[in-house]
């Protein structure tokens, strides 16, 4: 395969939304910078007004922020937290437990519940005497001036990027650490619980910003009150850009754009004549190291995932040695099926080895990525939170497809697409989520072509799967398959093979039905055994995960996705199917032979999209053999695997 060449420099400015503030944009410094070059950070914008309501961050600096305080008489009086912050973080640091009591003096209901013994594990026993010295006699001062600044350098409400409403905030960097100061030190009100009593609390549906859970020892025999090696590293990442920023103040810009697309603005794949774009697939490599290009985070839907907890895979590195990311979980709501965030000009601090138990920092990072117009690094990044199938089988069938394929055109998409960069990507939701690398692959290809853009994949070290994508990626060019062909084929596999544990390969599927013998490997036999294995899947609502007054928003969101999961409306009556009842139940050969009309019907042209459907319905396995015949006979209708897509991810609703 042609390896593909570096963009070019009028790929570098294109495909960024430039800083203009309006309705859909908060520029929170002033425009346009003096130099860009210059070597001071820009200059707040806005008037210094406040915004204490349930469309803005509740900022810890506000005069509306009050907190209960018992007074000597016993009685409580509600007076200003920021005054209480400023007397707590002006104080000196001689010890941790100092940095503690002062964290827990405005937020003392949390007293007897946060535990902050890893913070004091990795004070008094990782760092040495004099790494512990000059954290508590010079770094943490700094840091809590940085963090006092806040009203001083962010002059304006901070709108929150909620659901469904396409939004973007640009910062100074140096207003994004002030943030970033204060979330070290938990200062943001109302942020630190999803449950109030019996209802949901105001930010529940956001992640948490303020890092005392990070501070959380280990409650295990043995290590209890250790810290965790992941976290250890996790805060050695964060204290290095800490230590960076009050060094020499930052003096760039960042810009958090939430995408949202709604139904009528999706693509009908099923009827798309754009031809596949070209695909560079490598083993080796990473998705931050591929300078100019759209790099994709394999997000959760609540930004940024396990940062600030045990997580460290994809997501959670990517947001440690680029910290300004974190800042993202202060105004982000849980991202919706058809929303991404992109993030552009955040700067790389830290070199890293290793992944999950094995990450660890390594270096200071120097960020190569040159600044735009705006005083933006020309790095973009685009969380994309792939569907977490608890049962993988379910992957192929056409409504998560169409899931998978919506959410990827989403983070791709640019209105303009002249001259849009590639996309650096790779395994998307393929390790706890569960997600087919291969089938994903060819997913975010079609989502790539119809947006304009190429795309580069990282195998990261897989060999073998680099291989079969080239293949199967030059296979389908020579063939000149389009996007809508690709999609009903998959279509097709899905009807008949989706939500069963046993089924051919869906490249050994494309290669068959697309290409012929030359390609493929099924036999009649094959056929015959794999349209004779019907299995039942059992209940997903057995996958829930309890959500209870102390439950982080990773498991929230784990639950909602699995509650989706077993969300399905009844099926429809058996008795409606158009089949005679009375007639003998069909040969495996006659059902196999229908997934030869399908695909026949998928190639034919656009409108075979609506006959293969109507086939589909008609001939699937499950609906091929007559009712006394069928083993889920006995099964109790909710268990069916067609009654197990969620409704709105269904065909006749999503769009197409």
């Amino acid at each position: 395969m042609t390896e593909q060449a570096a963009p070019s420099g009028s790929c570098l400015s294109a495909g960024r939304l430039p800083v203009v503030a309006s309705e859909r944009h908060s520029v929170f410094y002033e425009l346009p910078p003096a130099d860009t070059s210059a070597d001071q950070a820009p200059s707040p914008a806005g008037d210094g007004a406040d915004l204490w309501d349930e469309w803005h961050v509740r900022l810890p600096c506000s005069p509306q922020s009050l907190y209960p305080v018992r007074q000597p008489d016993g009685q409580m009086k509600l007076v200003k937290r920021w005054t209480m912050v400023q007397d707590a973080l002006l104080a000196d640091f001689n010890s941790s437990s100092d940095l503690e009591r002062a964290i827990k003096s405005y937020n003392s209901r949390y007293q007897d519940k946060w535990n902050f013994s890893g913070l004091r594990y990795f004070i008094d026993e990782v760092l040495c005497d004099r790494e512990r010295d000059h954290l508590l006699r010079t770094t943490l001062p700094r840091l809590a001036r940085l963090a006092l600044r806040l009203p001083e350098v962010l002059r304006q409400p901070v709108p929150l990027l909620s659901r469904r409403r396409a939004h973007s905030l640009s910062f100074s960097q140096l207003q994004v650490a002030a943030l970033l100061a204060n979330a070290f030190f938990c200062t943001f009100p109302r942020r630190n619980a999803v449950k109030r009593g019996d209802r949901q609390a105001e930010y529940s549906s956001y992640p948490d910003i303020n890092f005392n859970r990070l501070y959380a020892g280990s409650k295990s025999r043995g290590t209890a009150g250790q810290l965790s090696p992941r976290r250890i590293e996790k805060l050695k990442c964060l204290m290095h850009y800490f230590h960076r920023v009050l060094e020499r103040e930052p003096t760039g810009a960042v810009t958090f754009s939430r995408r949202y697309l709604s139904e009528p603005q999706l693509p009908a794949w099923a009827g798309s004549s754009v031809p596949l774009g070209a695909m560079c697939c490598q083993s080796d490599g990473l998705i931050e190291d591929q300078e100019g290009m759209l790099q994709v985070d394999f997000a959760n839907k609540f930004v940024g995932g396990g940062v600030l907890g045990d997580g460290c895979v994809q997501e959670e590195i990517r947001f440690l040695i680029n910290p300004e990311l974190i800042v993202s979980r202060l105004f982000t709501e849980v991202l919706d099926k058809t929303e991404c965030l992109e993030v552009t000009g955040c700067e790389r601090f830290s070199q890293f080895e290793g992944y999950a138990d094995t990450f660890r920092w390594v270096a200071k990072a120097e960020d190569p990525s040159p600044r735009d117009d705006y005083c933006r690094r020309r790095t973009q990044v685009v969380a994309l939170d792939a569907f977490h199938f608890f049962q993988a089988s379910r992957q192929y069938e056409e409504g998560f497809l169409l899931r998978e394929l919506n959410k990827a055109y989403v983070g791709f998409h640019f209105e303009d697409q002249t001259g849009l960069p590639p996309v650096a990507t790779g395994n998307w939701g393929c390790g706890a989520f569960n997600g087919d690398p291969r089938l994903k692959a060819l997913l975010q290809t079609m989502a790539a072509a119809l947006t304009g853009r190429d795309l580069t994949y990282l195998t990261f070290g897989d060999l073998t799967l680099r291989d079969d994508l080239r293949e199967v990626h030059a296979f389908l060019r020579q063939r000149a398959v389009t996007v809508g062909q690709l999609y009903r084929a998959l279509a097709v596999y899905g009807r008949l093979h989706g939500g069963r544990q046993s089924r051919p390969e869906v490249l050994s599927f494309l290669y068959s039905h697309i290409g012929g013998d030359e390609y493929g490997s099924d036999t009649d036999l094959e056929r015959e055994d794999w349209s004779q294995e019907v299995e039942i899947l059992p209940d997903t609502e057995s996958e829930n995960i309890p959500v209870d007054d102390g439950a982080t928003p990773e498991a929230t969101a784990a639950a909602a996705d699995a509650a989706a999961v077993s969300e399905s409306p009844e099926p429809e009556d058996a008795a409606a199917s158009p089949r005679d009842r009375s007639q003998s139940p069909p040969t495996p050969a006659c059902v196999a032979a229908q997934a030869d009309l399908l695909l026949e019907a998928a190639f034919s042209d656009t409108d075979g999209c609506h006959l293969a459907a109507q086939m589909a319905e008609e001939y699937r396995p499950d609906n091929a053999v007559p009712k006394e015949y069928r083993p889920d006979n006995a099964v109790s209708k909710e268990y069916r695997p067609d009654n197990a897509v969620p409704k709105e991810y269904r065909p006749d609703n999503a769009g197409s």
